[in-house]
């Protein structure tokens, strides 16, 4: 059993644009490492102020990314804060904590990046991912590593809160992902990848 979600803050809201999270997160490695060939859509979950969303828009020809918050803060902000052109290819949207409201199989790819720790139910959240992505379509999950950090300081939750890779693996599987692919290239994070593949 998980402990007990935590949710974001929108208070800290600022914090999300920092260009210090480039240092520990940096969309472009992301990007790269997905390996994405000109997708259509996807789908950003927890997008807060689309620090996500706006890089990887910018590298789509003419797909879309759906910006899903619960926060409606944080959906507001994107939509009066975000340049017209990004609002070209971003849809903010407000959804809830395990419900997305998007049509069944027509996302390439789900991202959630800092906010599977936060989840109430992560395997009610994965579930919905899986519905809502095509036939090998792909779920990324990027947390924080649960491990410790004796000897530096580095930003995030606890470590009480933070969810283990191989829990992340078991809850993609038990949520019907196939292929888990564990790509070990952040120093803080771990970076869990599943495919959606029809019986």
């Amino acid at each position: 059993m998980q402990p007990m979600a935590h949710k974001f803050d929108t208070d800290k809201l600022e914090k999300l644009n920092d260009p210090e999270r480039k240092k520990l997160l940096d969309p472009d490695i992301i990007w790269e490492t997905l390996k994405l060939e000109d997708p259509e859509i996807l789908v950003d979950i927890g997008a807060g102020t689309g620090f996500f969303a706006v890089p990887f828009s910018r590298k789509m020809k003419n797909g879309k990314i759906y910006a899903c918050d619960v926060s409606e803060e944080m959906v507001s902000w994107m939509k009066n804060n975000l340049s017209k052109e990004d609002l070209e290819k971003i849809v903010p949207l407000k959804t809830e904590e395990s419900r997305v409201d998007l049509p069944d199989c027509i996302a390439d790819l789900v991202y959630m990046i800092n906010v599977y720790h936060e989840l109430e139910n992560p395997q009610m959240m994965l579930r919905e991912t899986y519905r809502i992505l095509k036939e090998n379509g792909r779920t990324a999950v990027i947390d924080w590593k649960k491990e410790e950090h004796s000897f530096y300081s580095i930003p995030g939750p606890p470590l009480h809160r933070r969810v283990s890779k191989e829990i992340i693996k078991k809850e993609l599987t038990d949520s019907g992902f196939d292929f888990i692919s564990d790509l070990d290239i952040l120093t803080h994070h771990s970076f869990i990848v599943g495919v959606k593949t029809l019986p």
